[in-house]
């Protein structure tokens, strides 16, 4: 089961079940058998600068 994360600044402003629908879409796009995609999400409390960092673990067959 493949697992994403996405860690972003709080002054951001999307959404991210629609960002993790994207992702398990892309994932199964290429394999059709990695099934459902583990998705969470870490909004920061503070940050100094504007960012999303997405990490993926995808484990390879």
């Amino acid at each position: 089961m493949p697992h994403a994360d996405l860690k972003y600044s709080p002054d951001l402003s999307f959404d991210p079940q629609a960002m993790f629908t994207a992702i398990e879409q892309t994932i199964l796009a290429h394999d059709s058998g990695s099934g459902d995609c583990k998705c969470r999400s870490y909004p920061a409390e503070a940050s100094n600068h504007t960012h999303l960092l997405i990490e993926d673990q995808t484990t390879l067959r």
